[in-house]
């Protein structure tokens, strides 16, 4: 998977995913759309929001000041993140 709709489709999946509490899947779709498109600020976002209800803090940090210093004045990636 490469293009920007593959990880159109993983964030999606992940996001439904982690609003089911399913946390193993809704992780591994978003790891998997963050490599595709690390750019992408929402995913980094989203990432961090499923490592911080997975209790992984450190690496939840991480993708949160990874998605702010992609975008830092997206509306979306700070609701996202609280």
């Amino acid at each position: 998977m490469t293009s920007n709709s593959d990880a159109d489709a993983l964030l999606t999946s992940g996001t439904q995913l982690l609003e089911q509490r399913q946390l193993g899947g809704a992780l591994t779709r978003l790891r998997q759309a963050r490599a595709v498109a690390p750019q992408r600020a929402v995913i980094a976002a989203q990432l961090a929001r499923a490592l911080s209800l997975a209790q992984q803090k450190a690496a939840a940090l991480r993708e949160a000041e990874a998605a702010l210093a992609l975008h830092t004045d997206s509306a979306l990636t700070l609701d996202t993140l609280g």
